[in-house]
């Protein structure tokens, strides 16, 4: 029997979106799987707390 996968999921912050004077930062999700790496972007903001 195999063991399982290891599948890894890191938040990572690319740019910053300057809009109307206010500075929002631009993150993407990377999650790395043993069969591929897939990369989300997220919605500017996303991650501030509400």
């Amino acid at each position: 029997m195999n063991a399982p996968a290891s599948i890894t999921i890191s938040i990572v912050h690319v740019a910053d979106l300057l809009a109307e004077g206010e500075r929002m930062p631009v993150n993407v999700c990377v999650i790395d799987h043993p069969h591929a790496s897939v990369c989300y972007l997220m919605a500017p903001g996303s991650l501030q707390s509400q």
